[in-house]
């Protein structure tokens, strides 16, 4: 059964060292219920991976619709167009769209949610209150994630010799930079310059430039990484194609039958 980071005192000890050096705040379990109140309020998106990686490699979307006395509902999670099931007792890492960035942690499948009101029928999953949710923020410019429903790939080579450093997957977008998920086979540093071919199946135009590595954070297993990536060209046309993929997510899918 995998497991959290949040497992074991001398886990907890790097993880919050880790934290401070990535600039990431964790709420105190007490106030975990008081977001996700407000995430429910606001029917904030939320984007789900299972913790260990391996049976989801594609991140899910959904969004959260409400909180109970012993969880908190979430609609029915889409890749794309689809409606992936969850299973009960699957362990999973959520991050939850805020104001000002993300708020991420670990939760588990409590089982299926049915609310029928009239001719209404909600639908969705119960999950288990995270023990701590950690705020990434996001400063400036407005963020959008784009793995949940288009999968982009993004392929990293050296400035100098055009060595490959791999190939991922883009988490999230700005106008200024993005996020981008690998395998975490070389090594990269805070500094570190390189060049970026990014494909985007639909909106977004495939994107190819230089950017500089803005943080580096390891996985909970180990076996990928999250880049923090800062473009050093100019991208015209992001602005306009980051809102053009915000009003397509106006229309939620999910908890209508």
């Amino acid at each position: 059964m995998p497991h959290s980071l949040t497992d074991g005192v001398g886990m907890r000890i790097w993880f919050h060292r880790v934290a401070a050096v990535l600039g990431l705040e964790e709420a105190p379990e007490s106030s975990v219920r008081a977001i996700l109140g407000l995430a429910a309020r606001r029917c904030a998106s939320i984007g789900i991976s299972d913790i260990d990686g391996v049976a989801q490699p594609t991140p899910l979307c959904g969004f959260v619709s409400d909180v109970r006395e012993d969880c908190f509902v979430i609609s029915r999670p889409t890749a794309g167009s689809e409606r992936k099931p969850l299973a009960m007792g699957e362990h999973l890492h959520i991050s939850i769209g805020a104001d000002r960035g993300f708020y991420h942690g670990d939760t588990m499948v409590l089982g299926r949610f049915t609310d029928i009101d009239g001719e209404a029928r909600r639908y969705g999953y119960r999950l288990s209150f995270p023990k701590g949710l950690v705020h990434e923020e996001r400063r400036n410019l407005h963020r959008l994630p784009v793995a949940f429903d288009l999968s982009p790939t993004a392929e990293l080579t050296r400035l100098n010799g055009g060595a490959s450093v791999g190939c991922g997957t883009v988490l999230d977008i700005s106008e200024g930079g993005l996020r981008v998920r690998l395998g975490a086979k070389v090594l990269l540093f805070k500094g570190d310059c390189l060049r970026l071919k990014a494909q985007f199946p639909a909106t977004i135009a495939d994107l190819e430039g230089r950017v500089v590595v803005a943080h580096v954070a390891p996985s909970r297993t180990g076996c990928t990484v999250d880049l923090g990536l800062r473009f050093l060209d100019a991208q015209t046309r992001l602005a306009q194609e980051i809102r053009a993929l915000e009003l397509r997510r106006f229309q939620r899918p999910g908890l209508t039958a």
